[in-house]
């Protein structure tokens, strides 16, 4: 009789114990899931911004901590130097592969006033007296510390905002992302000018004009890669 109660205590054991082991592994799954990482339903970064000075990217539209829309800055009377590089943080933690052939793409909103071109002889940027207060505005996508791509926007009408967009295709080269070793960043520059002062007797009138720069980010700033469904299996990982 004893032997027969141990027996049954054994299987009653083994029947409860893989059913309690089971649940606690897909509940740690889903708490390990991040929605700032990259998934194969999840491939687009988003640029943000928490209205000071710190500026980083990830695989979700929204964040807390970047509470506004829109990037801005205004200078009356001088050159406002943007210089912006949106890091993945939370700094990315699978390794990827990018389909060969298959395009990264990016689409920005932006908006400027004031004098952005030194290479004409309109505006408060001269070529041959302040060619280094202004600059077209660049866009560069980084694959770790390996600079993959630049745009070159030109200079459009200001005062009126510019959807920016561009592509360019994956090389083998560039195929591999090795998680943190090659964390994803966009890097944002320009140099906009304005020269609006006051004038006449007692400063009552104003001329020139005021320089600004203002960029949607978000759901508006986003950078879109060809992942491999590859990237998903657990050998590549």
């Amino acid at each position: 009789m004893r032997g027969r109660a141990l027996i049954a205590l054994a299987l009653a054991t083994m029947l409860l114990v893989p059913v309690q082991a089971g649940d606690v592994t897909t509940n740690n799954n889903q708490q390990q899931e991040d929605p700032r990482q990259p998934s194969a339903n999840n491939t687009t970064l988003y640029l943000h911004w928490d209205g000071m000075a710190q500026y980083w990217s990830h695989f979700q539209p929204t964040d807390d901590n970047s509470p506004h829309p829109t990037i801005r800055e205004d200078e009356d009377n001088g050159v406002i130097n943007v210089n912006y590089k949106f890091t993945m943080n939370p700094t990315l933690t699978k390794r990827l592969n990018m389909t060969v052939g298959g395009e990264i793409r990016a689409n920005f909103h932006v908006y400027y006033e004031g004098d952005s071109d030194s290479t004409d002889n309109a505006g408060p940027c001269q070529p041959g007296q302040t060619p280094n207060d202004c600059d077209w505005l660049n866009v560069s996508i980084f694959k770790g510390g390996m600079e993959l791509y630049q745009h070159t926007e030109q200079p459009w009408i200001a005062g009126n905002w510019q959807n920016i967009m561009f592509s360019f295709q994956i090389t083998e080269e560039m195929a591999k992302w090795d998680s943190s070793d090659d964390n994803p960043s966009v890097q944002i520059s320009m140099k906009v000018k304005g020269n609006q002062q006051n004038t006449g007797p007692g400063g009552m009138f104003l001329s020139g004009e005021p320089a600004a720069f203002e960029m949607r980010i978000g759901g508006n700033g986003t950078v879109e890669f060809p992942i491999d469904q590859s990237t998903w299996n657990e050998d590549f990982q």
